[in-house]
């Protein structure tokens, strides 16, 4: 695992980390997970995460490269994904699967140009509901660098459909449907485990009762910020779907060409997908 205090400085400074894999990956840690067939880069965050990776090792996948992504609106106390990572590690070891030194990943820029730069536009296009599916976007772009680098090809996320009725707006049906098309331009398939569990007790049966949702996860200064302070959603969904479709796709499957050239220009290639967009304003 990274130096600790490397990892925090990391963290703390939120340095790029995409295009040039061999500068956060050591050559000869890199050149032996080029040799595994079957390497899946996978995500860990929060419990779901977690029971993504399960079932899909119990599903067969038994080299698990294991990513973090720093965003740009986490808080929280980091060595808790580290305490994930340690009891990922006991746990596939009991199912004779191997879990590879973890990597972190991110680019404060490329979270920009899809979630903060033009915020303005796309909530006058859209109204306020973006901020969420693009960064879960921007994430699952950041391992694809090293999946294409370590010829992973499979992405691994713990996100689902329904959590108890729930509606989260970044877990959609259409959502995830949007990330895998983009991911899919790679070569690459956006692997959801857990895509259609809706009992939490079906998350707890495989991580563990005490482990409850939420908790020894990072959290989001904008978590719920598309909901009314009654819970219900506050943005028509249809809009939504146009800014998925109209904007996310689009705009995910463009920078996903610049990452694969080792370009860096996103806020450019954003704004020229917003200016190709024809809609009258709000």
């Amino acid at each position: 695992m990274e130096d600790g205090a490397v990892h925090l400085k990391v963290i703390a400074e939120k340095q790029p980390r995409l295009e040039n894999v061999e500068a956060y990956v050591p050559g000869e840690e890199l050149n032996g997970l080029r040799g595994i067939s079957g390497l899946a880069v996978v995500e860990v965050a929060g419990r779901d995460s977690v029971a993504a990776i399960l079932r899909a090792v119990g599903g067969g996948v038994k080299d698990v490269l294991p990513t973090i992504v720093y965003t740009g609106t986490e808080y929280g106390d980091w060595s808790q994904l580290d305490g994930n990572i340690n009891f990922l590690k006991s746990k596939l070891a009991e199912r004779g699967a191997v879990l590879h030194e973890p990597v972190t990943v991110g680019d404060p820029r490329l979270w920009a140009a899809l979630c903060g730069q033009y915020a303005g536009e796309i909530t006058r296009r859209y109204g306020p509901c973006g901020f969420c599916a693009g960064c879960h976007l921007y994430m699952h772009l950041c391992r694809v660098p090293l999946a294409l680098a370590t010829g992973a090809k499979t992405i691994i996320s713990g996100e689902r459909e329904s959590h108890e009725g729930r509606v989260k707006l970044n877990q959609t049906r259409v959502a995830l449907d949007a990330y895998s098309k983009v991911i899919a331009l790679a070569d690459i398939e956006l692997s959801l485990p857990i895509r259609h569990v809706e009992l939490n007790a079906e998350i707890e049966a495989m991580v563990g009762p005490d482990w409850r949702e939420d908790d020894r996860q990072l959290k989001c200064v904008l978590s719920r910020n598309y909901e009314r302070v009654d819970g219900h959603i506050a943005c028509d969904l249809d809009r939504y779907n146009d800014y998925l479709n109209e904007f996310l796709v689009p705009a995910g499957k463009r920078l996903l060409e610049t990452l694969i050239d080792g370009g860096t220009d996103y806020a450019d290639v954003v704004k020229s997908v917003i200016k190709e967009i024809e809609r009258d304003p709000i």
